[in-house]
């Protein structure tokens, strides 16, 4: 059960448990009773309580006020902590009787308050401490991911340069060329040349302008149009103002490649696919890539099933985490997939 709490529940009890069991020793030598001990155990048992409570407003300030709005805030909850504890220990003497603990005194009283209202602060301290240790762990290995991710792709991406499948397609398309049209031939091998030469210049960078990669994946989409012939129609558009806009590469063609095979399943024919990208804001890119014909879900049996959308939803994670989206859609016999990620 406890491997399976939050790291902040860890802390805490832990943290309260160590004050406690140094606490309670050190109570129990100055007043020689178990009645001092008990003090030190009740006090504890506030001190979780009430720290849990500064935790709700800490996390829901923290990286919002700068620290000079913060600090106020950590002294007054300190304060304000101690002095619940406090009034918390008054009504539990009224119902117990501590010889030892005697707060009839100004000066007891005070010098009690401003201890625990240290105790308080030091927590307050400890927890931006901790949370800004947890913080940075968290992003090494969320950057240490990204990049393991990132080669993967780049190792999937060789792999699909060379892929004997992709490779006896378009030889296919060539070979349809040569015997239809001399300049349909020469369109197709400037297609592939340019979208091979595309995978090999930038196969190892994370990330490369929006204009580029809408560039390449149009050539794919020109040598899958020669491929399907009048079976594919093909339509693209791209804002000038989203071409130089850094995006993650190869993040277009899962898109497009899953439209042109799954769309061929479930379309009538021509299969329609639409490519367009988009700068609806200053800080934002739409990419969308809509098909003709019916979603189809993920069969549990298939594991490659929408593998593609998978591989790319996990990396847009990685990357950018809750600042972006992506929605799909299907209705009036047409499915698309929407990218919104920002441009810096």
């Amino acid at each position: 059960m406890w491997s399976k709490l939050p790291p902040f529940w860890k802390y805490q009890i832990g943290g309260w448990t160590v004050y406690a069991l140094i606490a309670i020793p050190v109570k129990w030598a100055l007043f020689h009773s178990f009645s001092g001990a008990l003090i030190s155990f009740y006090r504890e048992l506030l001190g979780l309580i009430l720290t849990y409570g500064m935790y709700l407003v800490y996390r829901r300030i923290y990286g919002r006020w700068r620290v000079s709005r913060i600090l106020p805030i950590v002294f007054a909850l300190s304060f304000a902590g101690s002095a619940l504890e406090m009034l918390a220990s008054f009504a539990l003497h009224n119902v117990i009787v501590f010889e030892e603990a005697d707060f009839s005194s100004d000066a007891t009283r005070m010098g009690a308050l401003y201890y625990r209202t240290a105790v308080f602060a030091g927590w307050s301290f400890l927890y931006f401490v901790f949370r800004l240790i947890y913080e940075s762990k968290d992003l090494q290995n969320r950057l240490a991911e990204a990049l393991a991710h990132h080669r993967e792709s780049e190792i999937q991406l060789l792999r699909s340069q060379m892929n004997p499948h992709f490779l006896f397609n378009a030889l296919a398309s060539l070979r349809a060329c040569v015997e239809r049209s001399r300049d349909e031939f020469r369109s197709v091998i400037q297609a592939l040349g340019n979208y091979l030469r595309y995978s090999l210049d930038h196969g190892s960078d994370c990330f490369v302008s929006l204009g580029a990669e809408f560039e390449a994946t149009r050539d794919y989409l020109e040598v899958e149009k020669v491929r399907f012939q009048d079976d594919l129609d093909v339509q693209t558009h791209i804002d000038d103002g989203a071409r130089t806009v850094p995006i993650p590469g190869v993040i277009l063609q899962p898109l497009v490649e899953n439209a042109v095979k799954y769309g061929r399943e479930t379309s009538e024919r021509p299969l329609k696919v639409r490519l367009r990208v988009t700068r609806p804001t200053s800080g934002r890119v739409r990419i969308a890539v809509s098909n003709s014909g019916r979603w189809q879900e993920p069969q549990e049996t298939e594991k490659s099933s929408h593998l593609g959308l998978q591989n790319l939803r996990r990396r847009l994670e990685l990357l950018y985490g809750q600042l972006h989206q992506m929605k799909i859609a299907h209705d009036n016999g047409w499915v698309t997939v929407t990218l919104d990620i920002p441009t810096a």
